[in-house]
């Protein structure tokens, strides 16, 4: 799918929207240095939540190659310490963590395979949104870690089925947590996926609206860096998120955090050509209006990021059994597994051909999650009980 219009056209609207921000910016008097402007310091907030009681962290910021700035909010005090490595970046927590040791390579991410095939184990979750506790819970009582939290799930796959950010106050613990899972992963022979749903995608484009308190009035607060920034690609969660798909295939089974909608497949061929779309036009996208057809439909209701159409029809064009089928054949997939539209349990729709895994959290007080073994679907509560869903 190519955008309408000329590359020079594109190119003259940025620098029209860049110049009027940079005019309106003088004109309020947001006059920041060189250094400010780079890291985006955020506007100081009146709190209402107590700062001395906020504990945040670790932030890596990267100032150069092979050094580092890890920060944390630390009892309402920022405090921060440098590293410099040519390899790894190793440091144990400086404040409420202190027991974690954080490894974190000086190189770039690599952009992991999309397609698995003879996987014994697939166990999925989706919509985490900063409930830590309950990951844990679910992750435990599937087997996937043990009591200590480590990998228990030999060679099995994890999909963590996109939106680990918003809503919740423990996002960072459970980002700093799949961090290091998908590394002990590897080293079993297993793999940990994290795809990108919509809510990492806002919090990359600054769409703070769902952003716990705890984040406004802590950390930005405190170093008054905007919260966005903590994830751009001079920061260790920017650069992880950057080199993340949006679809994964595993044994035929299609995982997606939104849907997969008929306008998808108009415009691409396969699942490599939609997340490589999704990743270079990230930084595009708070242009997407003006920059053409591609960039409104990849971050747009139809896109796979936001599409709900294989679930709920509410206001959205809902697929039929044959235009599902149809969809599946497109990708020779056998069935499809989304988030994004949260339901009371794991559910199945078109007799197995959608799974959808959100679940309200808060209102179950656990995550459910979709177990895939020897060829046989599970919906797994918190509490380790499981039973066979189709």
């Amino acid at each position: 799918m190519s955008a309408p219009g000329n590359k020079i056209g594109k190119i003259l609207i940025i620098i029209v929207v860049f110049a009027l921000g940079g005019i309106s910016g003088f004109l309020i008097g947001n006059h920041y240095t060189r250094s400010q402007h780079e890291i985006g310091y955020a506007d100081a907030e009146s709190d209402s939540v107590e700062l001395a009681s906020i504990t945040d962290g670790p932030y890596v910021y990267w100032e150069d190659s092979g050094k580092a700035i890890a920060f944390y909010i630390c009892g309402g005090e920022l405090i921060r310490r440098e590293f410099q490595s040519s390899d790894t970046i190793k440091f144990n927590g400086l404040c409420h963590d202190s027991t974690a040791t954080y490894k974190i390579p000086v190189r770039e991410h690599s952009i992991d395979n999309y397609i698995f095939e003879d996987v014994r184990r697939i166990f999925a979750v989706s919509d985490v949104h900063g409930e830590y506790d309950y990951m844990l819970d679910i992750l435990r009582g599937g087997g996937v870690i043990d009591e200590s939290g480590n990998w228990a799930f030999g060679e099995g796959h994890l999909v963590i089925n996109g939106d680990i950010v918003d809503r919740g106050d423990k996002v960072t613990e459970c980002l700093w947590f799949v961090y290091a899972l998908e590394q002990e992963a590897i080293e079993a022979g297993g793999r940990v996926h994290f795809l990108l749903g919509n809510h990492e995608l806002m919090v990359m484009q600054g769409d703070l609206r769902y952003i716990n308190r705890k984040y406004s009035y802590g950390i930005t607060k405190k170093s008054r860096i905007s919260y966005d920034r903590l994830f751009s690609t001079r920061t260790e969660f920017g650069r992880w998120f950057r080199k993340k798909n949006t679809m994964l295939m595993i044994n035929g089974i299609l995982f997606v955090h939104g849907g997969v909608s008929h306008k998808l497949i108009e415009g691409y061929e396969n699942i490599g050509e939609i997340n490589e779309a999704l990743r270079n036009n990230i930084a595009l996208s708070p242009f997407y209006k003006v920059l053409g057809e591609e960039e409104a439909f990849l971050y747009g209701g139809m896109g796979p990021l936001w599409y709900r159409g294989l679930i709920s029809a509410n206001g959205y064009p809902r697929v039929n059994s044959e235009q599902l089928h149809e969809l599946l054949d497109f990708f020779g997939a056998s069935s499809f597994v989304v988030g994004h539209t949260l339901g009371d349990s794991v559910q199945s729709h078109f007799g197995g051909g959608v799974f959808s895994i959100g679940v309200y959290a808060e209102d179950l007080l656990s995550l459910e999650a979709l177990l895939w073994e020897d060829g046989v679907f599970y919906r797994v509560r918190g509490n380790g009980e499981r039973k066979v869903i189709n």
